[in-house]
């Protein structure tokens, strides 16, 4: 224990002196998240936890993402003379930006008034309701029919949102974009999850958000401080409302509930990967069918079906040789985006999903199932940047 003890003690001192101006770094996010699991694991959980090779792990991640930094000292030159390249540099076509805004949000209002209400008014609460959306996911029949344009609208308008945020945060006087963005993220949050029945879609984009805040104005302690409470709290607050059994509420003492759901959650996920890492097969044949993850003990009493983004990507990843590929060039990546988060509004959106990702690690993959929305995210980028057609079309007639 207190070998594990002096490797993360050591990773956090390592970390946070190459990265103290910049605590954003995916090297630093990754240690921070990963250590505090391993260290929890390891101080109450280490009668269940392989915590030999949650340390290994740890360190092999750890300076697979440290070493880009060191590479780049090397190449700060050329990394700033690709940075100031002219397409990294355009402004945004705030009208066509405010028509997608609202369109979305329009069409998203329609269908919660029409169709998530009325069928929510039907049972008994909100529990019962997100309850058998989540049963009808995992048995691979969808409790909610979606018509095409209203699928198409929640993650678009996840995306404006976003979009809208950064040019706030380009330009505060702006302030129309601020209540917009606050419009189009709440409407979009409750469409996502009355839709999906969970929060994962949510947490991430709150998350990416977060990151995006962070990057883009002066960081500093209170601000984290404040970001992880509004987090913690927003997350308790939908664990009450949405996840808690009955049981539980009758006996009146959620305290404990609350801080085991946070806690299995937030880092059950790298606990359970030191639990299974000798025989990941039975979750590998539950990953490949549709239905719930096996639960499994982790001991003090807890139990869950969370596993990290690891275990997935071994599952997925078939050979041995793709998963060493990807292990190897995905701190790569996340450090060159990291690089580059400020040359356009595209970078800074790819850029906090995968941070985003990268914190989530401990949950679930999401470095794979964010290619849909990366994706969106591009071709948004290029009509609202690129083309900007409304520009062009203003343009055209003030000539005539």
């Amino acid at each position: 224990m207190l070998m594990v003890f002096f490797v993360l003690f050591f990773f956090f001192t390592l970390t946070f002196l190459l990265f103290k101006k910049d605590i954003l770094n995916p090297a630093f996010i990754f240690v921070g998240v990963w250590g505090t699991g391993v260290f929890l694991a390891t101080l109450f959980l280490s009668e269940t936890t392989d915590t030999l090779f949650l340390c290994t792990f740890f360190i092999i991640i750890s300076i697979l993402l440290i070493l880009p930094y060191f590479i780049a000292r090397f190449n700060i030159n050329y990394i700033r003379k690709f940075r100031s390249y002219k397409i990294f540099t355009s402004n945004c076509d705030l009208t066509l930006l405010h028509s997608f805004a609202y369109a979305g949000i329009g069409i998203l209002l329609l269908f919660i008034y029409l169709n998530i209400i009325p069928l929510m008014r039907s049972y008994d609460s909100l529990r019962h309701y997100f309850y058998l959306v989540r049963r009808s996911a995992l048995d691979g029949q969808p409790f909610l029919s979606q018509p095409w344009i209203v699928a198409q609208s929640i993650p678009f308008l996840m995306i404006c949102s976003t979009f809208l945020l950064i040019e706030f945060l380009k330009n505060t006087q702006k302030k129309s974009n601020m209540i917009l963005w606050l419009l189009s993220f709440v409407i979009f949050s409750i469409a996502s999850i009355a839709t999906n029945g969970t929060r994962s879609v949510f947490v991430f984009n709150l998350l990416s958000i977060v990151f995006i805040i962070l990057s883009m104005s002066k960081i500093n302690l209170k601000r984290i401080f404040y970001s992880a409470i509004v987090f913690i709290f927003i997350f308790s607050t939908s664990t009450y409302y949405l996840r808690l059994p009955e049981a539980i509420l009758e006996k009146k003492r959620l305290l404990l509930p609350l801080l085991s759901h946070l806690f299995i959650y937030s880092f059950g996920g790298i606990v359970s990967f030191g639990v299974v890492a000798n025989d990941l097969e039975p979750i590998f044949n539950a990953l490949g069918g549709i239905g719930s993850l096996p639960f499994i003990d982790i001991g003090k009493g807890l139990s869950t079906n969370v596993f990290s983004a690891f275990v997935v990507f071994a599952h997925y990843l078939h050979t041995n040789i793709i998963r060493f590929l990807i292990v190897m060039l995905l701190p790569f990546v996340l450090q060159i985006l990291h690089y580059f988060k400020y040359n356009s509004a595209f970078t800074a959106i790819l850029w906090s999903y995968f941070c985003s990702a990268l914190t989530l690690t401990v949950f679930h993959d999401y470095f794979f199932a964010i290619w849909p929305y990366w994706g969106r995210a591009l071709i948004l980028y290029f009509i609202l940047y690129r083309l900007k057609p409304i520009r062009k079309i203003r343009r055209l007639f003030s000539r005539h």
